[in-house]
């Protein structure tokens, strides 16, 4: 059976009233996976994934 979970932080630093900028990181957990292929070959797998992001917010009103 595949495990499938994730994990994630991030910041935010307001520089002014209404805009900041933030950094985030999410890491996905995906194990235990069968690829079948059409040619009857099976191959396991783990996709987990690092994701990072960066970002700008401005509030407007």
């Amino acid at each position: 059976m595949p495990a499938i979970g994730g994990l994630g932080a991030g910041v935010e630093y307001f520089f002014a009233s209404n805009a900041a900028v933030g950094v985030e990181a999410k890491y996905t957990i995906s194990r235990g996976h069968v690829l079948e292929l059409p040619d009857g070959v099976d191959l396991d797998g783990n996709f987990d994934a690092l994701l990072l992001s960066l970002g700008l917010r401005v509030l407007f009103g």
